[in-house]
């Protein structure tokens, strides 16, 4: 399995008794960072459909080397866990598309897996979904600008109301 390099941003202090635990220890930063992170993982778990599932465990399900598998495997089970880009894909296109499923959709969950998914598709046409999540994404970016430029307007209202909108109700 490939590294790959993750930018971490943490207070100087931490940073410092961090680094110097790393060489008392014989390791480096970035080793002391990823046990660290393997220590938590073994002991973590996410709720799956109100049971405790370990991280551990999930992270031998759920690994692929592609991306679109990693979609799929995890969003079919935590979508809580995608990034908003890949939730928005998996919830709002791909586990509703009958095109990506080797089994009817029933309305009932279908557990991902190479039996009921068609991996190799979604592979081939991931690409194909980046704009249309990046241009959904713009448009909930340009929603919170305006909401964000509404409150400014309103600045000791605590949730400022739309425009034509007055506190008890429409007055004409």
């Amino acid at each position: 399995m490939a590294d790959t390099l993750t930018t971490l941003k943490l207070d100087a202090r931490t940073k410092h008794f961090a680094q110097a635990v790393a060489r008392a220890s014989g390791m480096t930063f970035g080793e002391l960072i990823e046990k660290l992170l393997d220590d938590f993982l073994a002991q973590a778990s996410l709720d799956e459909h109100g049971k405790q599932k370990l991280v551990s465990e999930l992270m031998s399900e759920a690994w692929s080397e592609h991306e679109a598998d990693r979609i799929a495997l995890l969003g079919n089970r935590f979508p809580e866990a995608l990034t908003e880009r890949d939730r928005t894909l998996w919830q709002g296109i791909i586990s509703e598309s009958p095109r990506y499923w080797k089994v009817p959709l029933t309305g009932k969950p279908i557990r991902v897996s190479e039996k009921s998914f068609n991996f190799e598709l979604f592979r081939e046409e991931l690409w194909l979904f980046d704009d249309v999540t990046r241009n959904e994404m713009s448009v909930r970016a340009n929603e919170l600008r305006r909401q964000k430029e509404l409150a400014a307007k309103w600045p000791k209202q605590k949730h400022p109301l739309p425009l034509g909108i007055a506190k008890g109700g429409n007055k004409k």
